[in-house]
């Protein structure tokens, strides 16, 4: 029994003395995993102190300082080249829309604004497919004063354009972006317009036409407050007179008969000048 209480205690002391020695083992072993962290993050602490003080990195642009520049807006800059419906109304009030040629035709164009977001300066122009089309615009551009702004048209179409129909494009550039519309003016080839001024009324003053060709006279003479301001054509032989005209009217009389014919033309308050067809 003694033997066998001894052999107890020895292997039980073995064992203890055994994970004794294990555990100080793997506490030494703790201890320096922990040391080896500590020394390892304040390296890292230092190194990465030592990099932000580095000359190189000074001259990079900091996060502040992107931020800080001015930043183009795509979607402004992109609104200002594209065409923007429902910004402006135009409009016109002539009867009819033409161009004679070597005549400049005068127009005007009124345009009233929709959209309440549009503001500052309005830039024009205009432009025509058709070469051989001049267009002069006055003014070039402005900034609404009032419900609606006018601007003069005055085109002219060269004698060589084949074209029955001219189409012009009146454009509106704008805070917003680009309004537009397109006015189709007919090539009247044996028209003659009625102008006023002090010693030529009609235009072109000499006019040729194929026998049995019909010529129209257009009135653009403005009445006054007086009165003033009414048309009156005459052929010289006799043969034709118009009525009485106001702006806009037409008269037309057809020539069967080759030869020249000469024509006169009365503004009433402004003088008389004189012209001619030659039919051939």
């Amino acid at each position: 029994m003694a033997f066998s209480a001894t052999y107890t205690f020895t292997f039980s002391l073995e064992k203890t003395e055994s994970m004794t020695r294990l555990a100080m083992k793997r506490s030494k072993l703790f201890i320096i995993v922990l040391v080896f962290g500590v020394l390892s993050i304040a390296f890292l602490t230092q190194l990465g102190g030592r990099t932000r003080n580095m000359p190189v990195e000074s001259s990079t642009i900091t996060p502040s300082s992107t931020t800080s520049l001015p930043q183009p807006s795509l979607t402004t800059s992109s609104s200002l080249t594209k065409l923007v419906p429902g910004l402006f109304a135009f409009s016109q009030y002539s009867n009819e829309l033409f161009l004679t040629p070597s005549v400049t035709m005068n127009y005007t164009i009124t345009i009233t604004p929709i959209d309440n977001r549009v503001s500052g300066d309005v830039a024009l122009s205009a432009a025509s497919p058709v070469s051989g089309v001049s267009i002069l615009l006055e003014p070039k551009g402005f900034t609404f004063q009032g419900a609606a702004e006018a601007i003069q048209v005055a085109i002219s179409v060269a004698p060589s354009v084949t074209s029955p129909t001219v189409p012009v494009n009146i454009l509106a550039t704008t805070n917003l972006g680009i309004a537009n519309q397109t006015f189709t003016f007919s090539v009247e080839r044996e028209r003659i317009v009625v102008y006023p001024g002090s010693t030529e009324f009609a235009k072109p003053s000499v006019l040729h036409v194929s026998t049995g060709q019909r010529v129209t006279w257009f009135d653009s003479v403005d009445i006054d407050d007086d009165g003033n301001g009414y048309v009156n054509v005459v052929l010289s032989d006799g043969s034709a007179a118009s009525p009485t005209m106001a702006r806009y009217d037409l008269w037309s009389h057809t020539f069967d008969k080759p030869g020249t014919y000469t024509y006169y033309v009365t503004v009433l308050g402004g003088g008389s000048s004189s012209g001619s067809i030659v039919v051939g």
